[in-house]
Order: C-alpha cells, then sequence, then structure tokens
C-alpha cells in the first residue's frame, strides 16, 4: 500500500512539473523562450583574437555540432552560444587555431573546468602561447597551455 502510494504520489508530482511547462499548447522548455529559462541556461563563448598582426583561422565543434571555419582579424571576435548538458557536467566543445606561424587546438569549453563561467559568459583571449580565458570579476586573466596533438 505504502509503494503504491509512493508511485501515485511521484507521478502526480511529474504530472504537476509538465502541466506547469505547457503554455498555449506549447512547451517552454522546448520552445524558443528556452533560452530564458532558468531551468537550462544558456553559455556564451567568446573568442578574441589577440595574436601581434596577424589574422587568426579557427574552427570549433563539438561531438554532434560543427561550427564551421571562420577568420578573425586582430583584435576581432566570435561568439557561440548552446546550453550545456543538463544532467551531467560532460559538455566538450574544442577549436582548431590556425595562423601563418602556429597550428594548435585547444578544449575552448570543457563543462568540468568552465561551468557556467561568470555571468554565463566564458571569455577568451588567443595569444600565440596560448589560450587565455577572462576574469572580469578580478580583472585577471587565466592562461592555459595548448592541447597536445595527437
Amino acid at each position: 500500500m505504502v509503494l503504491i502510494s509512493k508511485i501515485v504520489l511521484i507521478n502526480l508530482v511529474m504530472l504537476m512539473i509538465l502541466s506547469l511547462q505547457l503554455q498555449d499548447g506549447e512547451s517552454k522548455l522546448l520552445s524558443s523562450k528556452a533560452t530564458d529559462s532558468a531551468i537550462w541556461p544558456e553559455v556564451t563563448v567568446t573568442i578574441i583574437n589577440h595574436l601581434d598582426m596577424r589574422s587568426l583561422g579557427l574552427h570549433c565543434k563539438d561531438k554532434n555540432h560543427d561550427l564551421g571555419s571562420q577568420m578573425l582579424n586582430v583584435g576581432e571576435t566570435y561568439t557561440f552560444k548552446f546550453h550545456p548538458n543538463l544532467f551531467r557536467k560532460v559538455s566538450l566543445y574544442f577549436c582548431k587555431f590556425v595562423w601563418p606561424e602556429g597550428n594548435h587546438y585547444f578544449d575552448i569549453y570543457v563543462e568540468e573546468r568552465d561551468g557556467y563561467c561568470e555571468a554565463a559568459v566564458c571569455a577568451w583571449e588567443i595569444l600565440a602561447s596560448g589560450p587565455c580565458k577572462i576574469k572580469h570579476s578580478s580583472q585577471s586573466r587565466e592562461c592555459f597551455p595548448w592541447n597536445q596533438t595527437p
């Protein structure tokens, strides 16, 4: 009897959550309004070319999304947005960075390392020596080495 009551209670709670998500026949989790939802926050990754007098080619992707190739002049930025994995901290975006004297890879977003960054914005400066994460709150940056090539 107690087991049945727990199952019924769980089903009722799930039904209430689902009904709260439905508004005007559309699920808020699946609509375009989901980007404003605190349930599934969006992360913005910004990449800034800080190479000395050199253009930067970059190509970012994760295992399911290829964001294509970009070319940035000195000081220009490239930005992309996504929703990290809601249940497990496994989201990973990696980029290839190319300029005349360099060809490097870096994991630009690792959910375990970066989380939601500062105010859901992960800003990176790309230098020849490696990428540096900008920490706006402390007016500092944390620099990382390039990934080792296999």
